[in-house]
Formats: structure tokens, C-alpha cells, sequence
């Protein structure tokens, strides 16, 4: 592994930068994998909700 010196205004720069956009990726992968998993929660709410709602609908149907 280099030795980091930052005796050059250059090289603190370009660490900087580096630090930054590993950051930022690494927020973006995080933001993409939370909203897949939101939106398959989503899906499995909505199946959920439709069972609930024929299974009302089915006691209403049966005088309940």
C-alpha cells in the first residue's frame, strides 16, 4: 500500500475527491437497495390487502 503524505495541496485534493465519491456511491448503492425493498413491500402489502378485501367481501356475502 503507497504511503499518503499530504505535504502537496494536490494529493489532499485529490484524497478528498476519492473519499467523496466512494461516499457517494456508496449512498447511492444503499438508496437503490432501500427502494427495491420498499416497493417490494409495497407489492406484498397490496396482495395482502386484496385478500383481505375479497375475504370481507365473501362474510358480507354470507350474511355476516
Amino acid at each position: 500500500m503507497r504511503n499518503i503524505d499530504f505535504s502537496s495541496w494536490e494529493s489532499l485534493l485529490v484524497t478528498l475527491i476519492g473519499l467523496a465519491l466512494v461516499t457517494l456511491i456508496g449512498v447511492g448503492i444503499r438508496l437503490v437497495v432501500m427502494f427495491t425493498i420498499q416497493q417490494r413491500r409495497e407489492r406484498m402489502n397490496r396482495q395482502i390487502n386484496e385478500r383481505l378485501r375479497t375475504l370481507i367481501a365473501a362474510y358480507k356475502t354470507l350474511g355476516g
